[in-house]
C-alpha cells in the first residue's frame, strides 16, 4: 500500500489575541487624564484608529507630559500598530524596547514582537522571541495563545516533542487555542504512527464544525493501518461520494485495498480501476499486484498482463510473485516465449525458493518446447541447480530436462555427460541412443567423417533396429566421403542385409552410392548393374540423380568399350536436354568415334556446338571436330573449326593447339607461308611453351628448306632468343626448372625457377617460369605468388593470362583489396571464354563493388549473375544477398525483400541469419511489428549458432517490444543480451537500452 496521505495544516480563525491593558489606577480615575482614559477604552473597544489618533492628539497637545505617561502612549501606539498590522509594527516595537529599557511594559514587547513574526509565518524568529516572554507578563488567557505559538513553531521546523509539550499546556482548560492544538497534536501523533493517541486527540474534537470533515479521512486512515479494514470499506465508501479529485486519489487506494482484504475482488477491482482512471501514476507497486492478481483470479488474463507488467523493476518478493503469476498469463493466453521470459525473471529472484524451483523447471520445459533460448541459458541453469541441490527431490526431472534441451539445441557432449549420470535408466536408453545418431549426423555434417563413424559405430548393434540400420547406412556414407570404398562397400552391403534397412527411407540412396563405390574401384560390372538397380526405383523429385546415375551407365559401357550400349544409355540424357546432356552428347560423340563412325561424331559435336556454347565441353568438341575432320583428310574443314575455336577462345588450351594444328597442315600440305603465318603466330603469342618449340622446330624446317635460315634467326632473335649459344643455355636451366615441377619435386622446382629468373630476366621462357613458380607459391604463400601472377598479367601474350587473373583477383579479394581484386575480375571478364570462369569473374566484381560501397553497381552484377546459366547454386545465393543486403542499404525494401528471402530459405548459415534480421528490420521499419517479432523468432531458433545475428535481432525485438509498451519483456530481453552475450559491442548497447528503460 502507499503511504498514508497528509492532510493539509487548518487555518484556524483565531483572534490574533485579546487586549490586557495594565493602566495604572491613579492615570485611569484622574480627571486630569480623561484623554488617556478615553484612549485605553477605545484601545478595549478594539478601535485602533481612534486611539492611535487621540494619542497623537495628546503628544501634539500638551507639552507637560510626564515620562511615565509618555512610555504608556508609545506602548499603546506600538499596540495598535501591532493590531492594525501596520507595516512598521515590528520596529516600533523594536524601537519602543531599545528607548524604555526600564520600563514595565518591556516584558510584554517579546510577546507582541513574536505575535508579529508568527502572523508573518516567521516561525524561527516567533520562536525565539516567545521563548524570551516570562509567564508573569502575561494574562492567564495569553499563556494559552503562548503556549499554542510555541507549538505551532515547533511543529513547523519539526520538533515534534517540543510541539507536543507545548500544545498539551495549551488544552489542559477551555481556552480559544485548545481545539486546534488538539488536532494539531493528533496530527503529529498520527504521523508519528501513534494511532491510540492520535484517536484520543481527535476524538475530543470530531463533532466540532471547523474539524469533523477533516478528521474522518484521519480516522479512515487510523482503521486502515488497524487492520479494520470492514470499517474502511464501509466509510470510504461514504467518503467517496462528496470527495473532490485530489481525496478520491487519497480514498481509492484505501478502499481497494481494504476490499481486496474483505475479499469483495469484485469491489477491488473497481477501486483500482477508478484510481487508475483518475491518474496512472498514484498507482502504487502493492496497487498494481493486487490489481492483477484479481483480474488473474477472475479469468481475465490479458487485463492482469498490463498490470503485471508495470510492477516490474524491484527485485524483490512482490516482484517476483508478479513475474511468476505474469508467466501464467502469458501461458493461459498462448504466448509460451513471453511465459518462458516471465518464469526466467520470477526464478532469478529467489525470494520464494520454491517459487524460484518451479519457475525454472516451467522455464526449462518451455525452452525446450519452444526452442527459444539461443544462449542455452535453460541448460546453464539447470546445471547449477543440480550442482547446488544434488539431493534435490527434482533431480531426475532435471536430467531428464538436461538431456532433452542439450538435444534441441545439439549440445551432443553435454548431453552425453548428463546421461552418464542416468546410464542404468531404462527409460533414458532410448535418448542416449538418439543422441548418439544425432551427434554422429552432426559430426558427419562438419565433414569429420572419421569421428563420425566412431559414433555410429556404437549404434551398429542398437536394439531399435531401425536406428541400427541407419547407422550402417551412414558408416558408408563416411567412409565413402573418406575415398575408402572399399570399407563403403562393404557396409553398404552389411545395411542393405540388415533386416530393417526397407525401413529407413534409405534404401534407394544405398543402392545410388554403392553403385558409385564399384564405379570408383572401377568395378565397372557391379557399378552397371547397381546403377540399373537404382534406375528401377529412384528417388522421387531427383532428376539431378536419375541422369547422373543414367550417364554412369553410359561410362560404364564405355570403358568396357561397348559403344554402342554406351551410346543407348546417353540417349535418353540427350533427349530432354537438361544438365548432363552436353556431357552424353560429348561421350556419345567419343563413342562413334572410337567405332570409326566419324560422320555421327562430328553431328553429336556439332550439337554441342550448336545449342551449348557455354558448355565446358565447348572448347574441346570444336577441338575434336577438326581432329576428326583431319582424320577424315578433310583439311578444309579441320581448318574451319581449329580457326572457330582460335577466334571464339582465343584463351583456351585448345585454341594454342589448334592454331599449332592449322599451321602444320599447312606446313604438311606445302603452303609454306600460310604454315609460316600460323606458326609465327603460335610462336609469339605463347612465347616459352611447348606449343611455340613445336612451331619454332617446324617453322626452322621450312625456312632451311626454303633456304632462308637467316629470317629464322631475326625470329628467334625478335622472340628473346638472340645467340644460339645462349639459347641453349636458356632452354637448358629452364628445361631443368620444368622436369622438377613435372615430377612433383616442388622444392627443387622453385628453387631452380628462381634461379633462372634471376639468370635469365630476359630469358625466353619467362611466362612458363613465373607460371610455374606462382603454382608452387600459392599452396603455401599466396601474397608471395603474386609478383609472379603481375608480370604474367602485365605481359598478357602467354597462355597463363587467364588463370594468372583469376589467381591474383582471389589473393586481392582475401586481402581486402578489392579495387584491385576489381581489376583483375573485370579484365578476367573480358578476356576469358570459359564459362565458369566468366561467372567467378562476375561474382568477384559484384562483391568488390559492394565492399567498396558502390550498391547501385553490386545490384547490377547480382541481377547479371542471377541470370548466368552457369552460376551453382552458391554464387546465386551470394547474388541474391548481395542484391538485397545493397537494396536495404539504400532503403529500397521493397526489391531488397525479394532477394533476402531466397537467402533465407536457401541455407542456416551467417547469410541466412543476416537475411532473416534484415527482413525482420523491414518489417520493423515499415510498422509490421508482429511480423518482425516471429522473424526474429526464427533467427533465434534457426541460427542459435550465429550468437551475433541473434544478438542483433534480440537488440531489435527489445525495441519492437517498447513500441507495444512491453517494457518487462523489453527489459528481459535486454537482460539476456547483457548476461549471455560474449561480445562487448551488443552487450554494451543492449546495456545502454537497459539503463533507458529504468
Amino acid at each position: 500500500m502507499k503511504n498514508p496521505f497528509v492532510l493539509l495544516i487548518v487555518v484556524l480563525l483565531i483572534p490574533l489575541f485579546h487586549i490586557t491593558v495594565f493602566a495604572q489606577q491613579n492615570y485611569y480615575f484622574d480627571e486630569t487624564n480623561q484623554l488617556f482614559r478615553e484612549c485605553v477604552e477605545l484601545v478595549q473597544k478594539e478601535q485602533y484608529g481612534s486611539a492611535r489618533e487621540l494619542i497623537s492628539q495628546m503628544k501634539s497637545g500638551k507639552t507637560d507630559l510626564s515620562e511615565t505617561l509618555l512610555t504608556d502612549l508609545a506602548y499603546y501606539d506600538a499596540m495598535c500598530a501591532v493590531m492594525m498590522s501596520d507595516k512598521d509594527a515590528s520596529e516600533r516595537i523594536s524601537d519602543f524596547s531599545r528607548l524604555n529599557r526600564s520600563s514595565k511594559w518591556n516584558g510584554r514587547m517579546d510577546f507582541l514582537q513574536g505575535r508579529v513574526q508568527f502572523e508573518q509565518k516567521r516561525y524561527s524568529d516567533a520562536l525565539n522571541a516567545f521563548n524570551k516572554v516570562e509567564d508573569k507578563d502575561l494574562a492567564p488567557f495569553e499563556l494559552f495563545e503562548l503556549a499554542y505559538k510555541k507549538g505551532f513553531c515547533h511543529m513547523k521546523q519539526n520538533s515534534t516533542d517540543e510541539a507536543l509539550v507545548e500544545f498539551t499546556k495549551a488544552t489542559e482548560s477551555p481556552n480559544p487555542y485548545k481545539n486546534a492544538s488538539l488536532y494539531y497534536s493528533g496530527h503529529i501523533y498520527y504521523t508519528l504512527q501513534q494511532n491510540e493517541k492520535a484517536m484520543a486527540s481527535f476524538s475530543q474534537i470530531k463533532s466540532n464544525s471547523t474539524y469533523k470533515k477533516i478528521i474522518v479521512y484521519y480516522l479512515l486512515q487510523i482503521d486502515y493501518r488497524n487492520g479494520n479494514y470492514s470499517e474502511v470499506a464501509e466509510n470510504g465508501k461514504e467518503l467517496l461520494k462528496n470527495a473532490d479529485t485530489k481525496k478520491r486519489a487519497e480514498i481509492l487506494p484505501l478502499l481497494a485495498d481494504a476490499s481486496f482484504k474483505t475479499n469483495d475482488l469484485k469491489a477491488a477491482l473497481e477501486y483500482y480501476l477508478q484510481l487508475e482512471k483518475q491518474s496512472r501514476s498514484q498507482l502504487s507497486r502493492q496497487d498494481l499486484y493486487q490489481m492483477g492478481l484479481i483480474r488473474y483470479q477472475s479469468g481475465l488474463y490479458k487485463e492482469a498482463i498490463i498490470s503485471f507488467q508495470k510492477l516490474n523493476g524491484d527485485s524483490d518478493s512482490l516482484d517476483q510473485h508478479a513475474a511468476y503469476l505474469l508467466a501464467h498469463c502469458y501461458l493461459k493466453t498462448d504466448q509460451k516465449i513471453f511465459a518462458r521470459t516471465a518464469f526466467l525473471s520470477a526464478y532469478k529472484n529467489d525470494q520464494d525458493k520454491q517459487m524460484s524451483i518451479d519457475a525454472l523447471l516451467n522455464y526449462a520445459r518451455l525452452s525446450q518446447e519452444t526452442g527459444s533460448d539461443p544462449y542455452n541459458e535453460a541448460t546453464t541453469l539447470l546445471q547449477q541447480f543440480l550442482e547446488k541441490n544434488p539431493q534435490s527431490s527434482h533431480k531426475k526431472e532435471v536430467h531428464e530436462l538436461l538431456v532433452q534441451l542439450y538435444l534441441t539445441t545439439k549440445n551432443y557432449d553435454a548431453a552425453l555427460l548428463s546421461l552418464e549420470s542416468n546410464k542404468n535408466d531404462p527409460e533414458m536408453q532410448a535418448v542416449y541412443e538418439q543422441l548418439i545418431f544425432s551427434l554422429a549426423i552432426d559430426l558427419f555434417n562438419q565433414s569429420q567423417f572419421d569421428k563420425s563413424i566412431s559414433y555410429f559405430k556404437k549404434i551398429n548393434t542398437s536394439a531399435n533396429q531401425v536406428n541400427s540400420a541407419a547407422a550402417l547406412f551412414w558408416t558408408a556414407e563416411s567412409y565413402y566421403r573418406l575415398k575408402n570404398y572399399v570399407d563403403a562397400q562393404s557396409h553398404y552391403k552389411k545395411f542393405f542385409a540388415h533386416r530393417s534397412a526397407s525401413k529407413t527411407e534409405l534404401s534407394q540412396l544405398a543402392t545410388y552410392n554403392l553403385a558409385y563405390s564399384y564405379f570408383q574401384l572401377k568395378q565397372y560390372p557391379s557399378a552397371l548393374l547397381s546403377f540399373k538397380q537404382y534406375l528401377s526405383n529412384p528417388l522421387a523429385g531427383q532428376p539431378k540423380i536419375t541422369a547422373d546415375a543414367t550417364c554412369r551407365i553410359g561410362d560404364c559401357y564405355f570403358i568396357n568399350k561397348e559403344y554402342s550400349k554406351a551410346i543407348e544409355a546417353y540417349k535418353p540424357i540427350i533427349a530432354v536436354r537438361q544438365t548432363e546432356s552436353d556431357y552424353a552428347l560429348f561421350q556419345t560423340a567419343m563413342a562413334f568415334g572410337a567405332q570409326g563412325k566419324y560422320n555421327e561424331k562430328i553431328a553429336h559435336l556439332d550439337q554441342i556446338v550448336k545449342q551449348y556454347n557455354q558448355s565446358p565441353y565447348y572448347d574441346q568438341a570444336l577441338y575434336e571436330m577438326g581432329a576428326t575432320n583431319l582424320i577424315m583428310n578433310d583439311s578444309r574443314s579441320a581448318i574451319a573449326m581449329f580457326d572457330k575455336l582460335v577466334k571464339e577462345r582465343p584463351r583456351s588450351s585448345f585454341a594454342r593447339e589448334s592454331m599449332l594444328k592449322i599451321g602444320l597442315i599447312y606446313f604438311n600440305n606445302n603452303q609454306n607461308q600460310e604454315a609460316i603465318a600460323s606458326l609465327k603466330k603460335v610462336a609469339e603469342s605463347y612465347p616459352g611453351t611447348p606449343d611455340a618449340r613445336e612451331a619454332l622446330n617446324t617453322l626452322k624446317v621450312i625456312y632451311m628448306e626454303n633456304n632462308a635460315i637467316g629470317e629464322y634467326f631475326s625470329l628467334t632473335k625478335k622472340l628473346g632468343f638472340g645467340q644460339m649459344s645462349n639459347s641453349e643455355q636458356d632452354s637448358l636451366a629452364f628445361v631443368m626448372a620444368e622436369n622438377f615441377y613435372t615430377e612433383n619435386r616442388f622444392q627443387e622446382a622453385e628453387s631452380s625457377l628462381k634461379s633462372y629468373l634471376n639468370t635469365y630476366p630476359q630469358g625466353s621462357y619467362l611466362p612458363s617460369a613465373h607460371y610455374y613458380l606462382s603454382k608452387i607459391l600459392l599452396k603455401n604463400n599466396p601474397e608471395d605468388a603474386l609478383p609472379h601472377l603481375v608480370f604474367l598479367i602485365e605481359n598478357p601474350k602467354n597462355p597463363y593470362l587467364e588463370e594468372a587473373l583469376l589467381e591474383a583477383a582471389r589473393i586481392y579479394y582475401d586481402n581486402e583489396n578489392y579495387q584491385e581484386a576489381q581489376k583483375a575480375y573485370e579484365s578476367l571478364l573480358i578476356t576469358t571464354s570459359q564459362p565458369l570462369q566468366k561467372t567467378e569473374a562476375l561474382e568477384g566484381v559484384m562483391k568488390c563493388f559492394f565492399f567498396t560501397g558502390d550498391f547501385s553497381q553490386a545490384v547490377s552484377k547480382a541481377e547479371n549473375l542471377l541470370n548466368d546459366p552457369n552460376a551453382s547454386s552458391n554464387q546465386t545465393r551470394q547474388a541474391h544477398y548481395i542484391a538485397g543486403k545493397s537494396l536495404f542499404e539504400t532503403k529500397d525494401f521493397t526489391n531488397a525483400k525479394s532477394h533476402l528471402m531466397e537467402v533465407q530459405r536457401s541455407g542456416n548459415d551467417v547469410l541466412g541469419a543476416e537475411a532473416y534480421y534484415l527482413l525482420a528490420k523491414i518489417n520493423y521499419e515499415n510498422g509490421y511489428l508482429d511480423d518482425a517479432e516471429n522473424q526474429i523468432f526464427d533467427l533465434s531458433e534457426k541460427f542459435r549458432r550465429q550468437e551475433y545475428w541473434v544478438a542483433k535481432g534480440f537488440l531489435l525485438l527489445a525495441d519492437i517490444y517498447v513500441k507495444n509498451n512491453n517494457i518487462f519483456q523489453a527489459k528481459e530481453t535486454l537482460k539476456s543480451i547483457v548476461d549471455n552475450y560474449k561480445g562487448d559491442d551488443l552487450r554494451e548497447e543492449a546495456s545502454r537500452k537497459l539503463a533507458m528503460l529504468k
